[in-house]
């Protein structure tokens, strides 16, 4: 998740906006994880890897767990 939050410049407002949330949820994926149907649209927008935004079900090469 600090990847991601660097990536929109520490705006949450951002990937809410992206993703088509609330800027609430984002900050309740700071504490969890983010939602499996963002990851795509989140690596894409912000040149990140799946791995990065959810290490758990990803592995470094993108594939899932």
């Amino acid at each position: 998740m600090k990847k991601l939050l660097r990536a929109a410049g520490g705006n949450a407002s951002d990937i809410a906006r992206v993703c088509g949330v609330t800027p609430q949820a984002v900050h309740l994926w700071i504490k969890r994880h983010v939602p499996m149907r963002h990851v795509g649209l989140l690596c894409k927008t912000y040149g990140l890897k799946p791995h990065d935004l959810r290490p758990d079900a990803f592995t470094r090469g993108g594939t899932l767990r």
